[in-house]
Protein backbone atom coordinates (compact mmCIF):
# COMPACT_ATOMS: atom_id res chain seq x y z
CA UNK A 1 0.00 0.00 0.00
CA UNK A 2 1.35 3.61 -0.67
CA UNK A 3 1.83 6.26 1.63
CA UNK A 4 0.49 10.08 0.77
CA UNK A 5 0.97 12.93 2.55
CA UNK A 6 -1.80 15.38 1.21
CA UNK A 7 -0.45 19.50 2.28
CA UNK A 8 -2.35 22.35 2.58
CA UNK A 9 -0.29 24.74 1.53
CA UNK A 10 -2.46 28.12 1.86
CA UNK A 11 -3.11 30.82 4.46
CA UNK A 12 -4.61 33.87 4.66
CA UNK A 13 -2.76 37.30 6.03
CA UNK A 14 -4.21 40.14 7.60
CA UNK A 15 -3.64 43.72 7.65
CA UNK A 16 -1.32 43.45 9.73
CA UNK A 17 0.45 40.18 8.29
CA UNK A 18 -0.89 37.87 10.74
CA UNK A 19 -0.97 34.31 9.43
CA UNK A 20 -4.41 32.69 9.59
CA UNK A 21 -4.40 28.77 8.76
CA UNK A 22 -7.82 27.86 7.17
CA UNK A 23 -8.99 24.25 7.48
CA UNK A 24 -8.45 21.89 4.86
CA UNK A 25 -11.65 20.61 4.24
CA UNK A 26 -11.06 20.52 0.45
CA UNK A 27 -8.79 17.81 1.10
CA UNK A 28 -10.68 15.50 3.45
CA UNK A 29 -12.95 13.53 0.92
CA UNK A 30 -9.86 12.60 -1.10
CA UNK A 31 -7.66 11.45 2.26
CA UNK A 32 -10.71 9.32 2.99
CA UNK A 33 -10.42 7.83 -0.13
CA UNK A 34 -7.42 6.36 0.26
CA UNK A 35 -7.71 5.21 3.50
CA UNK A 36 -10.66 3.04 2.66
CA UNK A 37 -8.64 1.87 -0.73
CA UNK A 38 -5.98 0.85 1.97
CA UNK A 39 -3.29 3.18 2.00
CA UNK A 40 -1.85 5.47 4.77
CA UNK A 41 -2.60 8.72 4.30
CA UNK A 42 -2.20 12.26 6.37
CA UNK A 43 -3.75 15.51 5.97
CA UNK A 44 -1.04 18.22 7.05
CA UNK A 45 -0.88 22.17 7.38
CA UNK A 46 2.25 23.36 5.82
CA UNK A 47 3.45 26.54 8.13
CA UNK A 48 1.74 25.12 11.18
CA UNK A 49 2.46 25.57 14.01
CA UNK A 50 6.06 26.54 12.46
CA UNK A 51 7.43 26.32 8.99
CA UNK A 52 10.30 24.72 10.64
CA UNK A 53 7.87 21.89 12.62
CA UNK A 54 5.54 21.49 9.30
CA UNK A 55 8.16 19.89 7.13
CA UNK A 56 10.11 18.31 9.64
CA UNK A 57 6.36 16.57 10.24
CA UNK A 58 6.37 15.71 6.75
CA UNK A 59 9.93 14.43 6.59
CA UNK A 60 9.17 11.89 9.17
CA UNK A 61 6.24 10.61 7.37
CA UNK A 62 8.29 10.13 4.62
CA UNK A 63 5.54 9.73 2.09
CA UNK A 64 5.98 8.40 -1.47
CA UNK A 65 3.28 10.38 -2.71
CA UNK A 66 3.01 14.31 -2.20
CA UNK A 67 -0.49 15.93 -3.03
CA UNK A 68 -0.22 19.79 -2.59
CA UNK A 69 -3.31 21.96 -2.73
CA UNK A 70 -2.19 25.54 -3.68
CA UNK A 71 -5.25 28.10 -2.66
CA UNK A 72 -3.61 31.51 -2.32
CA UNK A 73 -3.15 33.23 -5.94
CA UNK A 74 -0.78 35.43 -5.08
CA UNK A 75 1.86 32.53 -4.63
CA UNK A 76 3.16 33.71 -1.14
CA UNK A 77 4.23 30.19 0.42
CA UNK A 78 5.90 29.26 -2.79
CA UNK A 79 9.40 29.24 -0.94
CA UNK A 80 8.14 27.61 1.66
CA UNK A 81 7.10 24.80 -0.84
CA UNK A 82 10.18 24.92 -2.39
CA UNK A 83 11.92 24.69 1.34
CA UNK A 84 9.41 21.49 1.56
CA UNK A 85 10.24 19.69 -1.76
CA UNK A 86 13.81 20.06 -1.42
CA UNK A 87 15.08 16.95 0.65
CA UNK A 88 12.14 14.91 -1.45
CA UNK A 89 13.80 15.38 -5.02
CA UNK A 90 15.67 12.55 -6.52
CA UNK A 91 13.51 9.78 -4.14
CA UNK A 92 10.98 8.89 -6.46
CA UNK A 93 8.40 10.72 -4.96
CA UNK A 94 4.94 11.32 -6.89
CA UNK A 95 3.58 14.62 -6.91
CA UNK A 96 0.18 15.93 -7.25
CA UNK A 97 -0.54 19.49 -7.17
CA UNK A 98 -4.04 20.95 -7.66
CA UNK A 99 -6.72 23.98 -5.69
CA UNK A 100 -7.57 26.74 -7.54
CA UNK A 101 -4.57 28.69 -8.12
CA UNK A 102 -3.11 25.55 -9.83
CA UNK A 103 -6.54 25.70 -12.03
CA UNK A 104 -6.04 29.49 -12.29
CA UNK A 105 -2.11 29.36 -13.45
CA UNK A 106 -1.15 25.70 -14.93
CA UNK A 107 1.55 26.62 -16.88
CA UNK A 108 3.25 27.98 -13.67
CA UNK A 109 3.18 24.83 -11.83
CA UNK A 110 4.15 22.88 -14.78
CA UNK A 111 7.07 24.58 -15.57
CA UNK A 112 8.50 25.02 -11.63
CA UNK A 113 7.88 21.36 -10.29
CA UNK A 114 7.65 19.38 -13.96
CA UNK A 115 11.28 18.30 -13.78
CA UNK A 116 13.03 14.86 -13.55
CA UNK A 117 13.57 15.07 -9.68
CA UNK A 118 10.08 13.29 -9.33
CA UNK A 119 8.91 10.09 -10.46
CA UNK A 120 6.12 11.55 -11.78
CA UNK A 121 4.16 15.39 -11.45
CA UNK A 122 0.64 15.19 -12.06
CA UNK A 123 -1.00 18.62 -12.33
CA UNK A 124 -4.77 18.29 -11.42
CA UNK A 125 -6.94 21.50 -13.40
CA UNK A 126 -10.04 20.38 -11.43
CA UNK A 127 -11.85 18.74 -8.66
CA UNK A 128 -9.84 15.95 -7.28
CA UNK A 129 -12.37 13.53 -5.61
CA UNK A 130 -13.05 11.51 -8.57
CA UNK A 131 -9.52 11.12 -9.50
CA UNK A 132 -8.37 9.88 -6.36
CA UNK A 133 -11.66 7.63 -6.21
CA UNK A 134 -10.58 5.99 -9.55
CA UNK A 135 -6.57 5.68 -9.00
CA UNK A 136 -6.67 4.77 -5.08
CA UNK A 137 -7.60 0.99 -5.92
CA UNK A 138 -4.82 1.34 -8.28
CA UNK A 139 -1.85 2.14 -5.92
CA UNK A 140 -2.38 5.78 -7.00
CA UNK A 141 -1.25 5.15 -10.36
CA UNK A 142 -1.93 5.85 -14.20
CA UNK A 143 0.17 3.03 -15.74
CA UNK A 144 -2.88 0.65 -16.20
CA UNK A 145 -4.55 1.62 -19.44
CA UNK A 146 -7.66 0.57 -18.15
CA UNK A 147 -7.43 3.02 -15.30
CA UNK A 148 -6.81 6.14 -18.22
CA UNK A 149 -10.01 4.94 -19.87
CA UNK A 150 -12.10 4.55 -16.47
CA UNK A 151 -11.02 8.61 -15.99
CA UNK A 152 -11.95 9.56 -19.82
CA UNK A 153 -14.93 7.80 -19.38
CA UNK A 154 -16.02 10.27 -16.46
CA UNK A 155 -14.79 12.78 -18.59
CA UNK A 156 -11.19 13.48 -18.11
CA UNK A 157 -8.97 15.34 -20.52
CA UNK A 158 -5.32 13.80 -20.00
CA UNK A 159 -2.20 15.41 -21.65
CA UNK A 160 1.16 13.88 -21.09
CA UNK A 161 4.10 16.01 -21.92
CA UNK A 162 7.90 16.85 -20.85
CA UNK A 163 7.41 14.75 -17.44
CA UNK A 164 4.18 16.49 -16.73
CA UNK A 165 0.76 14.51 -16.82
CA UNK A 166 -2.38 17.70 -16.51
CA UNK A 167 -5.40 16.57 -15.73
CA UNK A 168 -8.41 18.24 -16.38
CA UNK A 169 -12.12 17.73 -17.27
CA UNK A 170 -13.63 15.90 -14.30
CA UNK A 171 -16.63 16.49 -12.60
CA UNK A 172 -16.95 17.40 -9.08
CA UNK A 173 -18.29 14.47 -6.87
CA UNK A 174 -21.71 14.60 -5.05
CA UNK A 175 -21.50 16.45 -1.40
CA UNK A 176 -23.12 13.86 -0.14
CA UNK A 177 -20.47 10.98 -1.18
CA UNK A 178 -17.85 13.09 0.29
CA UNK A 179 -16.60 11.26 3.32
CA UNK A 180 -16.53 14.49 5.98
CA UNK A 181 -14.36 12.82 8.66
CA UNK A 182 -11.28 13.93 10.35
CA UNK A 183 -8.53 13.14 12.05
CA UNK A 184 -6.65 15.99 12.64
CA UNK A 185 -6.23 18.02 15.39
CA UNK A 186 -8.55 21.75 14.98
CA UNK A 187 -6.15 23.64 17.23
CA UNK A 188 -4.26 25.22 14.67
CA UNK A 189 -7.41 26.41 13.14
CA UNK A 190 -8.72 28.30 16.14
CA UNK A 191 -11.06 25.34 16.36
CA UNK A 192 -12.78 26.71 13.36
CA UNK A 193 -13.80 23.92 10.73
CA UNK A 194 -14.68 24.79 7.05
CA UNK A 195 -17.76 22.79 5.73
CA UNK A 196 -18.83 21.46 1.89
CA UNK A 197 -22.70 21.77 2.65
CA UNK A 198 -23.24 23.82 -1.13
CA UNK A 199 -21.31 24.64 -3.78
CA UNK A 200 -21.98 27.25 -7.46
CA UNK A 201 -23.23 30.44 -7.88
CA UNK A 202 -25.63 31.44 -11.30
CA UNK A 203 -24.08 35.09 -11.35
CA UNK A 204 -20.95 36.11 -13.52
CA UNK A 205 -20.01 39.04 -11.87
CA UNK A 206 -16.74 40.40 -14.07
CA UNK A 207 -14.89 40.84 -10.82
CA UNK A 208 -15.15 37.30 -9.75
CA UNK A 209 -13.21 34.38 -10.27
CA UNK A 210 -16.00 31.40 -10.25
CA UNK A 211 -17.84 30.27 -13.12
CA UNK A 212 -21.36 30.35 -13.26
CA UNK A 213 -22.55 26.72 -11.95
CA UNK A 214 -25.79 25.17 -10.62
CA UNK A 215 -26.70 25.43 -7.04
CA UNK A 216 -25.92 21.70 -5.95
CA UNK A 217 -26.56 21.05 -1.47
CA UNK A 218 -26.02 18.77 0.84
CA UNK A 219 -28.69 16.47 2.05
CA UNK A 220 -30.07 18.45 5.33
CA UNK A 221 -30.03 15.37 7.62
CA UNK A 222 -26.57 14.34 6.81
CA UNK A 223 -25.78 18.32 7.59
CA UNK A 224 -26.87 17.58 10.89
CA UNK A 225 -25.04 14.35 10.86
CA UNK A 226 -21.65 16.55 10.40
CA UNK A 227 -22.45 19.37 13.18
CA UNK A 228 -22.85 16.95 15.83
CA UNK A 229 -19.38 15.02 14.79
CA UNK A 230 -17.46 18.43 14.68
CA UNK A 231 -18.90 19.81 17.99
CA UNK A 232 -17.67 16.00 19.60
CA UNK A 233 -14.74 16.74 17.83
CA UNK A 234 -14.23 20.41 19.94
CA UNK A 235 -15.24 22.89 17.10
CA UNK A 236 -16.47 26.03 17.86
CA UNK A 237 -17.05 27.61 14.31
CA UNK A 238 -18.28 26.45 11.11
CA UNK A 239 -17.38 28.28 8.48
CA UNK A 240 -19.82 27.22 4.88
CA UNK A 241 -17.13 27.05 1.72
CA UNK A 242 -19.51 28.48 -0.54
CA UNK A 243 -19.51 31.08 -2.81
CA UNK A 244 -22.90 32.09 -2.71
CA UNK A 245 -24.68 29.64 0.26
CA UNK A 246 -28.26 31.19 -0.52
CA UNK A 247 -28.16 30.84 -4.43
CA UNK A 248 -30.96 28.68 -4.13
CA UNK A 249 -32.69 30.14 -1.38
CA UNK A 250 -35.45 26.86 -0.78
CA UNK A 251 -32.30 25.03 -0.41
CA UNK A 252 -30.34 27.27 1.43
CA UNK A 253 -33.19 27.63 3.90
CA UNK A 254 -34.17 23.41 3.93
CA UNK A 255 -30.65 23.21 5.33
CA UNK A 256 -30.66 25.82 7.96
CA UNK A 257 -34.11 24.77 9.00
CA UNK A 258 -32.39 20.99 9.62
CA UNK A 259 -29.62 22.26 11.96
CA UNK A 260 -29.82 21.47 15.51
CA UNK A 261 -30.92 24.09 17.80
CA UNK A 262 -27.23 24.58 19.52
CA UNK A 263 -25.16 24.82 16.30
CA UNK A 264 -22.14 26.68 16.75
CA UNK A 265 -21.96 30.01 14.86
CA UNK A 266 -21.92 29.72 11.33
CA UNK A 267 -20.48 31.76 8.90
CA UNK A 268 -21.38 31.86 5.07
CA UNK A 269 -21.08 34.22 2.50
CA UNK A 270 -24.33 35.40 0.19
CA UNK A 271 -25.62 37.94 -2.52
CA UNK A 272 -28.44 40.80 -1.06
CA UNK A 273 -30.93 39.67 -3.77
CA UNK A 274 -30.36 35.54 -2.90
CA UNK A 275 -30.91 36.57 0.81
CA UNK A 276 -33.54 38.67 0.42
CA UNK A 277 -35.27 35.77 -1.51
CA UNK A 278 -34.81 33.62 0.93
CA UNK A 279 -36.28 35.42 4.08
CA UNK A 280 -39.06 36.82 2.33
CA UNK A 281 -40.04 33.05 1.20
CA UNK A 282 -39.08 31.51 4.38
CA UNK A 283 -38.80 34.21 7.21
CA UNK A 284 -39.79 31.90 10.09
CA UNK A 285 -36.41 29.74 9.72
CA UNK A 286 -34.39 32.76 9.26
CA UNK A 287 -35.74 34.59 12.08
CA UNK A 288 -34.99 31.29 13.93
CA UNK A 289 -31.57 31.00 12.66
CA UNK A 290 -30.47 34.60 13.37
CA UNK A 291 -31.87 34.60 17.44
CA UNK A 292 -30.17 30.92 17.78
CA UNK A 293 -26.57 32.23 18.02
CA UNK A 294 -24.43 34.53 17.34
CA UNK A 295 -23.89 33.59 13.56
CA UNK A 296 -22.29 35.61 10.70
CA UNK A 297 -22.89 36.10 6.97
CA UNK A 298 -20.63 37.70 4.54
CA UNK A 299 -23.12 39.68 2.51
CA UNK A 300 -21.82 41.00 -1.09
CA UNK A 301 -23.07 44.78 -1.28
CA UNK A 302 -20.32 45.87 -3.16
CA UNK A 303 -21.65 48.95 -4.56
CA UNK A 304 -24.73 51.34 -3.50
CA UNK A 305 -24.62 52.81 -7.14
CA UNK A 306 -26.67 51.20 -9.62
CA UNK A 307 -24.47 51.83 -12.61
CA UNK A 308 -21.57 50.64 -10.90
CA UNK A 309 -23.46 47.44 -10.41
CA UNK A 310 -24.38 47.18 -14.14
CA UNK A 311 -20.84 47.88 -15.45
CA UNK A 312 -19.21 45.42 -12.77
CA UNK A 313 -21.90 42.97 -14.16
CA UNK A 314 -23.12 41.68 -11.09
CA UNK A 315 -26.55 42.32 -12.60
CA UNK A 316 -28.65 42.01 -16.22
CA UNK A 317 -30.17 45.15 -16.48
CA UNK A 318 -30.16 48.64 -14.46
CA UNK A 319 -33.73 47.61 -13.16
CA UNK A 320 -32.11 44.66 -11.22
CA UNK A 321 -29.30 47.00 -9.97
CA UNK A 322 -31.65 49.53 -8.87
CA UNK A 323 -33.33 46.74 -6.66
CA UNK A 324 -30.30 46.24 -4.57
CA UNK A 325 -30.63 49.14 -2.58
CA UNK A 326 -34.52 48.32 -1.85
CA UNK A 327 -33.58 44.59 -0.90
CA UNK A 328 -29.90 45.70 1.06
CA UNK A 329 -32.84 47.75 3.32
CA UNK A 330 -35.10 44.77 3.40
CA UNK A 331 -32.63 42.47 4.83
CA UNK A 332 -31.01 44.73 7.30
CA UNK A 333 -34.63 45.33 9.03
CA UNK A 334 -35.02 41.58 8.99
CA UNK A 335 -31.85 41.19 11.21
CA UNK A 336 -31.87 44.30 12.64
CA UNK A 337 -32.50 43.16 15.83
CA UNK A 338 -31.28 39.80 16.09
CA UNK A 339 -28.08 38.20 17.00
CA UNK A 340 -26.86 38.21 13.49
CA UNK A 341 -23.78 39.98 12.59
CA UNK A 342 -23.49 41.03 8.73
CA UNK A 343 -20.19 41.45 7.18
CA UNK A 344 -20.47 44.10 4.34
CA UNK A 345 -17.89 43.61 1.19
CA UNK A 346 -17.25 46.55 -0.32
CA UNK A 347 -15.78 47.74 -3.93
CA UNK A 348 -15.36 51.17 -3.12
CA UNK A 349 -12.90 52.27 -5.85
CA UNK A 350 -12.76 51.40 -9.52
CA UNK A 351 -10.94 53.06 -12.29
CA UNK A 352 -14.34 54.30 -13.86
CA UNK A 353 -15.48 56.67 -11.11
CA UNK A 354 -15.20 60.03 -9.88
CA UNK A 355 -15.35 62.10 -7.02
CA UNK A 356 -18.61 62.63 -6.73
CA UNK A 357 -19.80 58.92 -6.93
CA UNK A 358 -16.89 57.54 -3.98
CA UNK A 359 -18.75 60.71 -2.01
CA UNK A 360 -21.84 58.85 -2.84
CA UNK A 361 -20.68 55.60 -1.66
CA UNK A 362 -19.52 56.87 1.66
CA UNK A 363 -22.08 58.40 2.66
CA UNK A 364 -24.48 55.58 1.60
CA UNK A 365 -21.95 53.36 3.78
CA UNK A 366 -22.27 56.04 6.44
CA UNK A 367 -25.74 55.81 6.61
CA UNK A 368 -25.45 51.82 7.01
CA UNK A 369 -23.20 52.38 9.79
CA UNK A 370 -25.48 54.16 11.90
CA UNK A 371 -28.50 52.51 11.26
CA UNK A 372 -27.47 49.01 11.80
CA UNK A 373 -25.00 49.72 13.87
CA UNK A 374 -25.58 47.11 15.61
CA UNK A 375 -25.31 44.06 13.17
CA UNK A 376 -22.88 45.72 10.19
CA UNK A 377 -19.51 44.83 10.45
CA UNK A 378 -16.82 46.37 7.93
CA UNK A 379 -13.22 46.14 8.05
CA UNK A 380 -11.10 49.25 7.22
CA UNK A 381 -9.88 47.28 4.08
CA UNK A 382 -13.49 47.19 2.78
CA UNK A 383 -13.67 50.60 3.13
CA UNK A 384 -10.92 50.92 0.86
CA UNK A 385 -11.29 48.15 -1.19
CA UNK A 386 -10.53 48.80 -5.25
CA UNK A 387 -11.89 46.93 -7.79
CA UNK A 388 -8.90 44.37 -8.49
CA UNK A 389 -7.69 41.83 -10.60
CA UNK A 390 -8.66 38.52 -9.07
CA UNK A 391 -7.03 35.80 -10.53
CA UNK A 392 -9.19 33.74 -12.53
CA UNK A 393 -12.30 36.57 -13.16
CA UNK A 394 -12.83 37.61 -16.64
CA UNK A 395 -11.63 41.26 -15.83
CA UNK A 396 -7.85 39.62 -14.97
CA UNK A 397 -7.59 38.31 -18.13
CA UNK A 398 -7.95 41.92 -19.26
CA UNK A 399 -6.77 44.01 -17.29
CA UNK A 400 -3.07 44.71 -15.98
CA UNK A 401 -2.79 45.11 -12.13
CA UNK A 402 -1.96 48.97 -12.48
CA UNK A 403 -5.19 49.33 -14.98
CA UNK A 404 -7.22 49.07 -12.00
CA UNK A 405 -5.72 51.99 -10.50
CA UNK A 406 -5.74 54.39 -14.10
CA UNK A 407 -8.32 57.31 -12.71
CA UNK A 408 -8.26 58.71 -15.95
CA UNK A 409 -11.75 59.88 -15.22
CA UNK A 410 -10.90 61.51 -12.14
CA UNK A 411 -6.93 61.74 -11.03
CA UNK A 412 -7.88 63.12 -7.47
CA UNK A 413 -8.74 59.62 -6.51
CA UNK A 414 -5.26 58.70 -6.03
CA UNK A 415 -4.87 61.17 -3.95
CA UNK A 416 -7.72 59.93 -1.66
CA UNK A 417 -7.18 56.50 -1.68
CA UNK A 418 -3.88 56.70 -1.16
CA UNK A 419 -4.50 59.06 1.69
CA UNK A 420 -7.73 56.93 3.37
CA UNK A 421 -4.49 53.73 3.27
CA UNK A 422 -2.35 56.00 5.22
CA UNK A 423 -4.56 56.80 7.40
CA UNK A 424 -5.77 53.01 7.38
CA UNK A 425 -2.20 51.99 8.54
CA UNK A 426 -1.55 54.72 11.39
CA UNK A 427 -4.45 53.37 12.57
CA UNK A 428 -3.66 49.66 12.71
CA UNK A 429 -0.45 51.10 15.00
CA UNK A 430 -2.42 52.07 16.93
CA UNK A 431 -5.31 49.10 17.37
CA UNK A 432 -1.83 46.79 18.06
CA UNK A 433 -1.10 48.64 21.20
CA UNK A 434 -4.51 48.80 21.92
CA UNK A 435 -5.90 47.92 25.39
CA UNK A 436 -9.53 48.04 23.95
CA UNK A 437 -11.25 44.70 21.87
CA UNK A 438 -9.65 44.34 18.65
CA UNK A 439 -12.66 43.76 16.77
CA UNK A 440 -14.37 46.93 18.01
CA UNK A 441 -11.46 49.20 17.21
CA UNK A 442 -11.36 47.81 13.91
CA UNK A 443 -15.10 48.30 13.24
CA UNK A 444 -14.30 52.04 14.53
CA UNK A 445 -11.49 52.42 12.48
CA UNK A 446 -13.85 51.58 9.44
CA UNK A 447 -16.30 54.39 10.33
CA UNK A 448 -13.53 56.93 11.17
CA UNK A 449 -12.03 55.98 7.46
CA UNK A 450 -15.66 57.04 6.16
CA UNK A 451 -15.92 59.72 7.82
CA UNK A 452 -12.22 61.04 7.09
CA UNK A 453 -12.44 60.26 3.73
CA UNK A 454 -15.97 62.36 3.38
CA UNK A 455 -13.59 65.34 4.70
CA UNK A 456 -11.11 65.02 2.60
CA UNK A 457 -13.50 64.92 -0.55
CA UNK A 458 -14.86 68.11 0.67
CA UNK A 459 -11.19 69.63 0.34
CA UNK A 460 -10.86 67.93 -3.27
CA UNK A 461 -14.16 69.18 -4.14
CA UNK A 462 -12.94 72.82 -5.42
CA UNK A 463 -9.70 71.45 -7.22
CA UNK A 464 -10.12 70.68 -10.82
CA UNK A 465 -9.66 67.03 -12.10
CA UNK A 466 -7.02 68.65 -14.56
CA UNK A 467 -4.83 70.16 -11.39
CA UNK A 468 -3.89 66.72 -10.14
CA UNK A 469 -2.77 65.70 -13.86
CA UNK A 470 -3.59 62.40 -14.52
CA UNK A 471 0.02 61.39 -16.48
CA UNK A 472 1.92 62.59 -13.53
CA UNK A 473 0.21 60.85 -10.98
CA UNK A 474 -0.15 57.53 -12.59
CA UNK A 475 3.69 58.09 -13.38
CA UNK A 476 4.25 58.57 -9.68
CA UNK A 477 2.24 56.11 -8.51
CA UNK A 478 3.98 53.30 -10.74
CA UNK A 479 7.42 54.11 -10.30
CA UNK A 480 7.15 54.74 -6.16
CA UNK A 481 5.66 51.49 -6.34
CA UNK A 482 7.94 50.15 -8.68
CA UNK A 483 11.13 51.29 -6.47
CA UNK A 484 9.06 49.89 -3.47
CA UNK A 485 8.56 46.06 -4.69
CA UNK A 486 12.27 46.34 -5.52
CA UNK A 487 13.15 47.25 -2.34
CA UNK A 488 10.72 44.87 -0.68
CA UNK A 489 7.20 44.85 0.72
CA UNK A 490 8.96 46.11 4.51
CA UNK A 491 9.49 49.33 2.73
CA UNK A 492 6.02 50.20 1.81
CA UNK A 493 3.90 52.48 3.80
CA UNK A 494 1.15 54.55 1.55
CA UNK A 495 2.27 57.87 2.95
CA UNK A 496 5.42 57.55 0.91
CA UNK A 497 3.00 57.54 -2.14
CA UNK A 498 0.74 59.80 -0.60
CA UNK A 499 3.34 62.45 -0.27
CA UNK A 500 4.57 62.22 -3.55
CA UNK A 501 1.14 62.96 -4.91
CA UNK A 502 0.54 65.81 -3.17
CA UNK A 503 3.18 67.73 -4.65
CA UNK A 504 1.48 67.40 -8.23
CA UNK A 505 -0.82 69.93 -7.06
CA UNK A 506 -0.43 73.82 -6.98
CA UNK A 507 0.72 75.15 -3.81
CA UNK A 508 -2.25 77.09 -2.09
CA UNK A 509 -4.57 73.49 -2.46
CA UNK A 510 -1.45 71.55 -1.43
CA UNK A 511 -1.20 73.69 1.24
CA UNK A 512 -4.59 73.19 2.45
CA UNK A 513 -4.56 69.64 2.16
CA UNK A 514 -1.30 69.09 3.59
CA UNK A 515 -2.15 71.27 6.78
CA UNK A 516 -5.67 69.01 6.89
CA UNK A 517 -3.60 65.16 6.87
CA UNK A 518 -1.34 66.37 9.25
CA UNK A 519 -3.73 67.38 11.46
CA UNK A 520 -5.53 63.87 11.01
CA UNK A 521 -2.47 62.27 12.02
CA UNK A 522 -1.41 64.39 14.98
CA UNK A 523 -5.11 63.78 16.37
CA UNK A 524 -5.96 60.27 14.83
CA UNK A 525 -5.26 58.21 18.09
CA UNK A 526 -7.55 60.83 19.73
CA UNK A 527 -10.30 60.48 16.97
CA UNK A 528 -9.94 56.78 16.67
CA UNK A 529 -10.32 56.08 20.50
CA UNK A 530 -13.86 58.95 20.21
CA UNK A 531 -14.76 56.81 17.34
CA UNK A 532 -14.71 53.76 19.42
CA UNK A 533 -16.91 54.97 21.93
CA UNK A 534 -19.32 56.42 19.92
CA UNK A 535 -20.04 52.78 18.58
CA UNK A 536 -19.82 51.19 21.60
CA UNK A 537 -22.78 53.69 22.92
CA UNK A 538 -24.73 52.80 20.00
CA UNK A 539 -24.58 49.41 20.37
CA UNK A 540 -25.75 49.82 23.64
CA UNK A 541 -28.50 51.64 22.69
CA UNK A 542 -29.31 49.21 20.78
CA UNK A 543 -29.10 46.46 23.17
CA UNK A 544 -31.17 48.28 25.48
CA UNK A 545 -33.86 48.27 22.69
CA UNK A 546 -33.77 44.49 22.03
CA UNK A 547 -33.91 43.82 25.63
CA UNK A 548 -37.44 45.70 26.26
CA UNK A 549 -35.41 48.38 28.68
CA UNK A 550 -36.17 51.07 25.97
CA UNK A 551 -39.10 51.75 22.96
CA UNK A 552 -38.05 52.85 19.32
CA UNK A 553 -38.54 56.26 19.99
CA UNK A 554 -36.37 56.74 22.83
CA UNK A 555 -33.77 54.83 21.07
CA UNK A 556 -33.28 57.21 18.19
CA UNK A 557 -33.38 59.61 20.35
CA UNK A 558 -30.67 58.32 21.79
CA UNK A 559 -28.62 57.90 19.07
CA UNK A 560 -29.06 61.39 17.73
CA UNK A 561 -25.73 62.09 20.23
CA UNK A 562 -23.38 59.19 18.84
CA UNK A 563 -23.50 59.80 14.98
Amino acid sequence: MAKIAFVNTGRYSSSRGIKAFSDPVHLVAMHNLCKLAGHESRVFQLGAPTPEDSIAAILAYAPSFLGLSFLAPFKCDIELVDALLAPFEGRGVHLFLGGPDVEFDPTFYAHKYGTSAWACCTIVECPGERLFETIAPHELSFADPAVRSQLVSLGAQILDQDGVTRIKGLPPMPLDLQDHTRDYAFSVFQHKACVKWATGCWAACSFCPNLPARSVYKDPALVAQEVHYLRDLGVQRLDIASPQFTAHPARASALIDALPADTMPIFFSSRVDSLYNAITRFPEIWQRYAYSNRHGIGLGVDSFLPKKLLRLHKYHTLQQADAQQLRLEAVLSFFAETRLSIVFYMITFDWEMDLFEVQQELLALMECLNRYSSIIQISPENVTNTLSASPGSPLARQRKPLDFLRFERDPRLFLLLYSMYAMHEQMEDIIETSQESHDLMEAAAARLIVKLGLQLISLLEPISPEQSDFSRSFAILGETLGDIFQEGPSAYRSNRVQQQLLAVYPPKPQNKLRAFLDATERKMPSALLGEFDILLSRKAIHRMKINGKIDEKTMRKQLQKYT
